[in-house]
């Protein structure tokens, strides 16, 4: 009967492992995302501002 839980546990904890990767690599998306959105408005602007002189 303790090798139906230990499996039971055996699978949860490897549930858990998988879902702090996923996690993770979803939070460090987000952060490269956020970045790349930052640098996009930048340049964005630096743009905007040479098409003004231009005119």
């Amino acid at each position: 009967m303790p090798a139906v839980f230990d499996k039971k546990n055996t699978e949860v904890e490897q549930l858990k492992k998988e879902h702090s990767s996923e996690k993770e690599d979803l939070i460090n998306q987000i952060g490269q995302l956020t970045v790349d959105v930052n640098w996009l408005k930048k340049k964005q602007e630096q743009v905007s501002e040479i098409r003004k002189r231009r005119n």
